[in-house]
């Protein structure tokens, strides 16, 4: 690959040029869906002699022909997607004929989609990881290449878990990137008997529900939502309650005789 499209965020794009010679990049794309990060990518590019390219909504019709007409342009003959938060669409893919590859944040195919450092934790898995895999046009469903995983502490949040993933993710780039980029890979399909995929996580779409849970799957809850996101909450008569610290699994038996009916 010598003319290679970056795809991810204010922290994916940094460790993948990191690794990349700047000669080999053709541009960086950043999602419209994340508009904080455009100005530190637009510097990012600038530094680097290389256009940054937004990649509209697929809605916005007028506006998503231009991105795939600009991309188009530029002739990519491959893409490394890393933390990027949007669906990339079969024109192009096609594009790059089959090299285009994503580092997604869990071990797939447990966790495919959204928010999949959060949902390691809500399940209560027992470990996280990073896997490098090729890409299709759904979600995180194509073929293995490199994974690498580690073990989830009792006092990790998503945010303390992330840290740690970005480490094992720069770790995972080093040994992988150099035979991606020379075309000496191979990757196994993913077991989709084993594949699990979630939803989107919103402010309001995962309440704390006493009845149907657990301590522990209230604590998972809680961890995996704390601030900077908005917090697990718990409806009240008085309206809603939200954690957006960490709780202790010692402290939420408490929490649950001072909330529940």
């Amino acid at each position: 690959m010598q003319r290679i499209f970056l795809f991810g965020d204010n922290r994916g794009i940094p460790e993948l040029l990191a690794r990349i010679d700047t000669g080999r990049i053709a541009a960086l794309v950043a999602s419209a869906i994340r508009p904080a990060y455009h100005e530190m990518l637009r510097r990012l590019a600038a530094d680097h002699g290389v256009p940054l390219l937004i990649q509209p909504r697929f809605s916005d019709a007028g506006a998503y022909r231009e991105f795939a007409a600009a991309a188009a342009a530029l002739k990519p003959d491959g893409l490394i997607c890393h933390s990027y938060a949007m669906l990339l669409r079969g024109d192009i893919l096609a594009l790059v004929e089959g090299r285009a590859f994503n580092v997604h944040f869990s071990l797939l195919p447990r966790h495919r989609g959204p928010n999949p450092v959060q949902w390691a934790l809500i399940h209560g898995d027992a470990r996280a990881g990073v896997s490098l895999h090729v890409m299709g046009e759904d979600f995180d469903n194509g073929a293995i290449v490199a994974q690498q995983s580690l073990e989830i502490g009792e006092d990790d949040t998503w945010s303390s878990l992330l840290d740690r993933l970005h480490v094992l993710s720069n770790r995972l780039l080093d040994e992988a990137l150099p035979d991606l980029l020379a075309g000496r890979w191979a990757a196994r399909p993913q077991d989709e008997a084993a594949a699990l995929t979630n939803a989107r996580i919103t402010p309001d779409s995962l309440p704390i529900r006493f009845s149907a849970m657990s301590d522990r799957q209230v604590f998972n809850l809680i961890r995996a939502q704390v601030a900077p996101l908005a917090g697990a909450y718990l409806d009240t008569a008085e309206g809603p309650v939200r954690f957006t610290s960490f709780v202790p699994l010692s402290q939420v038996s408490e929490i649950r005789r001072r909330y529940e009916n």
